[in-house]
């Protein structure tokens, strides 16, 4: 195996892949309970809590907290085969 130092890095970094910004919006990228503080473009500050016990049941709940911004964009990404 060339590289097994690198699965204990990606495990150390998980939370950083499960949102991104861009300058569209927030994207939802993983799904599991967390909570986040982020930063949008305009700089405004949002708080997001996500509960979830995906994929074992299909219910993710998304709350949004301290909105200083009344407008941006929320992206979810799912993969080809999520059933709504």
């Amino acid at each position: 195996f060339c590289c097994p130092p690198n699965v204990v890095r990606t495990i150390a970094h998980a939370h950083d892949y499960i949102y991104s910004l861009s300058g569209e919006g927030v994207w939802v990228n993983l799904y599991g309970s967390s909570n986040a503080s982020l930063l949008l473009s305009s700089g405004a500050r949002i708080h997001l809590k996500q509960h979830t016990n995906y994929p074992w049941d299909g219910e993710i709940s998304i709350t949004l907290n301290d909105l200083e911004e009344n407008t941006f964009d929320l992206f979810l990404v799912f993969e080809a085969n999520f059933k709504f």
